[in-house]
């Protein structure tokens, strides 16, 4: 199943979650741009309410399939934000 409208909206977001990480640590002069952004804030919190929604359709028949499933899942969704230095 896909949502075309959420996948524009995530995209759009997604860019804005960039654009917010790359002004963090841009060089002076960039303030004007950051600003703009700020106002830009609710967007961001969007992407990541638009891009649960579409982890948990992907995966909600397969965590409830079987006793652990749950778990084995948020141990495999977690592992993902570890840097691979670690591993």
């Amino acid at each position: 199943m896909h949502f075309r409208t959420l996948e524009i909206w995530r995209l759009a977001a997604a860019l804005t979650v960039m654009m917010w990480h790359f002004l963090r640590y841009a060089p002076p002069g960039h303030e004007a741009a950051s600003n703009a952004l700020y106002r830009l804030m609710p967007l961001m919190e969007m992407f990541f309410m638009i891009s649960g929604f579409l982890i948990m359709l992907r995966y909600a028949d397969t965590l409830m399939a079987e006793p652990g499933s749950f778990r084995r899942f948020i141990v495999r969704r977690l592992a993902r934000l570890y840097p691979r230095s670690i591993w």
